[in-house]
Parts: C-alpha cells; structure tokens; sequence
C-alpha cells in the first residue's frame, strides 16, 4: 500500500507541491552509512554479487574469523544458512557451490565452512579490517549523539574477531528487522545507501538529520556496484510503493514512509538489537569509554555516494 506523503511545501513562486523532507533518526542514519560501507567495501570484492558476500559473511561468522576459528569451529550447512538468511535453498546452494570452487569455503559431507587460506587472501583479510574500523566508526558516532554506551570492562582483553563479529551480527540484524518492510536484500541496501546520501549535507550527530540531498540512481548503482539499470528498475518500484521519492536531482526517501509507526516499529527494534549486541560487546573487553582506541588503522572515512 502507498503512503501519501506529509502536507507539502508550495514550490517557489509556481504553486507546485513538493515532498516535505524526511527528518532522518540518528540510529536509522548511522546503520545506514554502515550498511552503505559493509555493502560497498564487499561488492567490491565478491564482484557485484551482494547475495554471495552476505552468504559468505554469515558463515564466515558461523564457522570462524581466524585461522584457528575456521579450523576449530563447528561447520554450518546450505539449510541452516537458509533458516538463517530466510532465502530460498537453491539460492544459497548455487552461491555456495560458487564459493567452494573459489576456495573460499570448503564442503565435507553436507558440512561447510570457510577456509583458512580464503581469509588470508589480501582482499579479503582487507575487508575484514574494513568491517572492524567501520563498526568502531558506527559505536564512537553513536556515543557522539547521546546514547549511553555500555560501561567497559577491563577483562577479557579486546579482539579484532570480537568487533568483526558485532559488525556482522548488526548487518544481518538489520536484513531480518527490515525482511517485512523491503522486497529483498537489494531494495534494504538501495534504500540504506539512499537514506545516507540524502543526510550527507549534515553532520552525524544531528539530533535528527534532514533528507534534503536528493541523489540520483547511477551514484546509487556505483557505490554499490549494481549496474544502472538494475538501481533504476528498483529504486522506481521503491518509488511506487511509497518508500522514496523522486524529484529534480534524484531520490529522496518518502517523509511520511519513514515517519510511519510501521517504520518507527522498525528503527526502535533496530536500537533495542544493537544496545543488546553492544552489551555483549562490552562483556567481551570493547573500550567503549574510549572506541577510538579499538581502530586497527584509523577512523574510516563515509564511503563516497557519487
């Protein structure tokens, strides 16, 4: 069903309606730049194939993040990803027989999991640091809008693995808080990329973050690495259902779409997930009276929306 936008402005001096400008929550724009980065950083490695590095994310958190994990750690299967991911099993089948025969995972018996050889490949162990530093980013901005981190504790001593994970363990929350509200992945990862290019103009910690910059489909498509074609055909389907609106420049996301209950429904579940997931952090040593100090190199920069 389509949502009809808020009461609109009048344009200057013709009289013509405009979408008022969606008014951007803090937790809602900063899972976006870290979905935007994750998503972006990963295409960019598995080729475009956004399905393919969601799957290998997921069972590189399920089977292990190092060399002594991937050995130790209980393999997964084809059906339990399935479960996990809510996607058809041929899908993840197809995807998965693809990461075997790159050697990025390895199958005994109906049992998989990743290969230790696979996370020591330069571009992956590369986008491995990516996801930790691009976690840390999201925590020290989230502390930097008001909300209260947990306390730190001084044991266990941090690991990067322990960041890894939390960043994968937002990501894939964030898929299965939005599977109701979004066609599919690539609609959510349209959508994220779409909300962060809108709020750029404004700083991060904004109490609430206008979405005034609208951004055309082909700077959607590169940042993500689908072709234009394919951004184009889904952002119009978004736009048809209410999700975004289009105007002189490009898309915005929909006023009265993002101030819906359903839709604040969904931010308040997404903040309840990560105060969860960070309170588990904190048990496991993250330096939340300082974040800065868990960056492996330093603090990533947005990935660019162009």
């Amino acid at each position: 069903m389509r949502l009809t936008p808020d009461s609109a402005a009048l344009a200057h001096g013709n009289g013509a309606a405009q979408p008022s400008v969606a008014q951007v929550r803090p937790v809602t724009r900063l899972l976006a730049e870290l979905q935007t980065s994750l998503l972006a950083q990963g295409a960019l490695v598995f080729g475009g194939r956004i399905d393919r590095f969601i799957i290998y994310t997921l069972a590189t958190r399920v089977t292990g993040l190092s060399d002594a994990e991937a050995v130790a750690t209980v393999p997964t299967s084809a059906h339990a990803l399935a479960a996990s991911l809510g996607r058809p099993y041929e899908t993840i089948r197809r995807h998965v027989n693809a990461l075997i025969a790159d050697g990025l995972c390895v199958r005994h018996g109906n049992r998989i999991h990743v290969t230790p050889e696979g996370l020591r490949r330069p571009r992956v162990a590369q986008l491995v640091r990516w996801a930790h530093d691009c976690f840390v980013r999201f925590v020290e901005d989230l502390a930097a809008t008001g909300e209260a981190l947990p306390p730190p504790r001084t044991a266990p001593a941090y690991e990067m693995q322990t960041g890894v994970r939390a960043a994968i363990d937002v990501m894939l929350a964030v898929i299965q808080t939005n599977r109701e509200k979004h066609a599919g992945w690539l609609d959510l990862i349209l959508f994220s990329t779409v909300v962060a290019a809108n709020c750029r103009p404004h700083p991060l910690t904004h109490a609430h973050s206008p979405a005034d910059r609208p951004v055309p489909a082909l700077a959607v498509a590169r940042t993500i690495g689908v072709t234009p074609a394919t951004a184009s055909r889904h952002l119009a389907a978004m736009t048809a259902t209410g999700q975004l609106v289009r105007g002189r420049g490009g898309f915005r996301v929909d006023a009265a779409w993002l101030a819906h209950p359903a839709a604040q429904a969904v931010s308040d579940a997404s903040l309840r997930n990560i105060r969860r997931l960070l309170g588990a952090l904190a048990a496991q040593g993250f330096p939340f009276d300082d974040p800065a100090r868990a960056y492996l190199a330093a603090r990533p920069p947005l990935t660019p929306i162009r």
